[in-house]
């Protein structure tokens, strides 16, 4: 799992910028608690990066993360 501090903004429930689709800006909008924004983050940001991981060792793809 990614770690909060790699990207300070997800501390306070913050997307980096280029992280999230439309949707899951929307989606994110609507958690009003901090630390249920904060574990959703987590969650996404984790998973696009396994999905990154996974091109790369498989494919060669090298996508840029957010």
């Amino acid at each position: 799992m990614q770690s909060a501090t790699a990207a300070p903004e997800i501390e306070q429930g913050v997307a980096p910028a280029g992280l999230l689709s439309p949707a899951e800006e929307a989606r994110l909008a609507e958690f009003t608690v901090v630390k249920r924004r904060r574990d959703w983050l987590l969650g996404r940001w984790t998973a696009k990066d396994l999905v990154r991981t996974v091109l790369a060792e498989q494919y060669g793809s090298r996508i840029p993360a957010a």
